[in-house]
């Protein structure tokens, strides 16, 4: 790649014309910014949740993992005990508070990752170098929404088993691999207590996964905000603990016959379940439409518009000496180091290698070699002694010198 010099790149910047979604990009950051700032008037910056929405669904998530941990001394995972067992749980001391407390985290977890999502697309921080985290992102999502539906289907209620039916002829109208999908949903040819022990396994499954597509999601940030503030915890604690108290999580009309299709049944939550109001009122082929059309089109944002590159980091092969500084430095792990041999030292060595795709032109790894070993390919190499006579402010010489 051949270095662009710093006249032709500015030129360029002028000659061409920005894409229109770019320029969407670039004012919808600009709003976002002007309304953090509204926020920071009335909250400090301290307490800002806009710079917390990484945080926050993480923050939230270990509430449900508490309340959910509380819920699974008393459930019994059976056709004819599951529901029994949430209403002895009511008459266990704060055993509505544990439950609804889980049930209403899971809507704060949604809504959180709603708020980060749409934070970290429109500051356009989802492409390029950062596409990692958004397609990991996507998967959270994904891996949210199976975990808080095969919640639903673990009360025992009308509203279970409807879900439980409607999902196995959603599966059902899937190409070729329909009826192995099925028959994994209900765990056998019918509703048995195996169904309902393999939806508290998907259950869990789900929630164990978060953790791990977690880890890779934040892999690749420098330094991901994990933490809460004191006060954004309270916050969110208190709220979720008021809601849950005001309208405490119940069950709907128990089943008797669970083979039984609930000609109707209430869906209860619009956060979670819409899917399956379209899947009654519209059929499969529009609920897989619609399911495809949502993860598929957040897969593709960050495709929409790539960067020109200019200033990928360039390894000066004869400097590299091998030492990792900048690949432990790299917050984007754009730097590996490679197998090589030393001819200067006639032994094998390793070598500092980039990856263009990862780089994010940011310039850290020029400051962890001290070998003058990396480069930025628009920018020369120049000796820091030379910037800094540059940059050295000019001393104006005296006027009776000046008139000699």
């Amino acid at each position: 790649m051949s270095a662009q010099p710093i006249e032709a790149v500015e030129r360029d910047d002028v000659l061409q014309p920005r894409h229109p979604y770019r320029r969407f990009l670039r004012s919808a950051t600009r709003w976002q910014v002007a309304v953090e700032r509204k926020v920071n008037e009335l909250v400090s910056y301290e307490q800002n949740p806009f710079y917390f929405h990484g945080a926050l669904p993480t923050f939230v998530f270990w509430m449900l993992i508490a309340s959910g941990i509380g819920l699974l001394f008393y459930y019994k995972a059976t056709l004819t005990e599951s529901y029994e067992s949430l209403v002895y749980l009511a008459k266990v001391p704060f055993g509505n508070c544990i439950r609804s407390s889980h049930r209403y985290s899971a809507d704060a977890m949604l809504l959180a990752i709603y708020l980060h999502t749409f934070r970290v697309y429109i500051t356009d921080r989802h492409r390029e170098y950062r596409i990692v985290p958004w397609l990991t992102g996507v998967v959270l999502l994904l891996l949210t929404y199976v975990a808080g539906i095969s919640g639903y289907m673990l009360v025992g209620d009308q509203r279970s088993w409807g879900l439980i039916h409607q999902s196995v002829q959603a599966f059902q109208a899937v190409p070729l691999v329909g009826d192995f999908l099925a028959s994994q949903v209900l765990a056998g040819p019918d509703i048995t207590d195996y169904t309902v022990a393999r939806a508290l396994f998907f259950h869990l499954l789900s929630a164990m996964a978060i953790f791990w597509f977690l880890w890779m999601h934040l892999l690749r940030i420098r330094r991901p905000f994990m933490i809460v503030t004191i006060g954004i915890g309270a916050a969110v604690v208190g709220v979720i603990l008021m809601v849950a108290g005001l309208w405490p999580a119940g069950s709907y009309t128990p089943v008797v016959e669970p083979m039984h299709v609930p000609e109707a049944y209430e869906i209860g939550n619009w956060l979670y379940l819409p899917g399956f109001w379209l899947l009654s009122s519209a059929g499969p082929l529009a609920f897989w439409g619609a399911v495809v059309l949502l993860f598929g089109g957040l897969l593709m944002l960050p495709y929409l518009l790539r960067d020109t590159r200019r200033n990928i980091a360039m390894v000066v092969r004869d400097k590299c000496v091998g030492c990792q500084l900048c690949a432990i430095d790299c917050p984007y792990s754009a730097i590996t180091m490679v197998p090589t041999w030393n001819e200067r030292k006639k032994k094998p060595d390793l070598l500092a290698v980039v990856y263009p795709p990862r780089c994010s032109e940011c310039g850290v790894c020029i400051g962890s070699c001290d070998f003058d070993a990396i480069e930025l390919s628009s920018m020369p190499y120049r000796p820091i002694e030379d910037l800094v006579k540059e940059l050295a402010p000019k001393r104006e010489a005296p006027a009776e010198a000046a008139g000699d």
